[in-house]
């Protein structure tokens, strides 16, 4: 396996999806995505099947990863709006030009949290869905 194909794997076996699943999510093959994970050479050149910045980005974002993080798995540089593993909450303190009080900033990281919660969720009933609908 390649670090990229290594950090997809992990991150897909840490959301519970199956690789279909995520090629329905992120709109890259499913072949594709399993010849990341395990590292397959290209059948004409010999190397390393490495994913374009796009490909890397979508699924990044199909498994609501730090893109950063995906970014540089695949040899990539960091993107500069979100430097490598930073969080949601990070960001937000960083690119604050005021700093609300501290209670008003506990109120903002809750709603935050509570935002990505139902992402989750829905997240997993989309799964379920889609489970449902390829098994019939």
């Amino acid at each position: 396996m390649t670090q990229f194909g290594d950090w997809l794997y992990k991150k897909r076996k840490d959301r519970g999806i199956t690789q279909q699943q995520l090629a329905d999510n992120s709109r890259v093959s499913k072949s594709y995505i399993s010849m990341l994970e395990r590292g397959t050479k290209h059948p004409s050149s010999g190397q390393d099947v490495t994913p374009s910045e796009e490909t890397v980005e979508a699924l990044a974002g199909a498994l609501f990863a730090n893109v950063n993080e995906a970014r540089l798995a695949a040899g990539y540089k960091a993107s500069i709006q979100e430097p490598p593993g930073e969080t949601l909450l990070t960001v937000y303190d960083r690119k604050l030009d005021i700093r609300p009080a501290e209670e008003k900033r506990q109120r903002l990281r809750d709603e935050i949290r509570r935002t990505m919660d139902r992402l989750d969720y829905l997240l997993g009933c989309q799964i379920e869905i889609d489970n449902q609908i390829h098994s019939k």
